[in-house]
């Protein structure tokens, strides 16, 4: 998913509120962090090999999944 930290934060904040998730803001923000070091080589390589497809996270789910079952595995 092809997802701004500044997003991937406030979701997580929401979580927080409805949940029993009990991260804090410094915790979220370590993990974004780490998120985006861990996924940047993987997300370089699917480039390279033009073989990535990124979903907007702010589209509705459903269209990219009716999308992915037509793609060969």
């Amino acid at each position: 998913l092809d997802c701004s930290a500044e997003t991937m934060n406030s979701r997580l904040l929401m979580r927080n509120q409805s949940s029993q998730h009990s991260d804090n803001t410094e915790a979220i923000k370590e993990a974004i962090e780490s998120y985006f070091q861990a996924s940047k080589p993987v997300i370089a390589y699917y480039e390279r090999k033009t073989q990535l497809c990124k979903v907007n996270c702010l589209t509705l789910l459903i269209k990219y999944f009716n999308l992915c079952t037509h793609i060969p595995t």
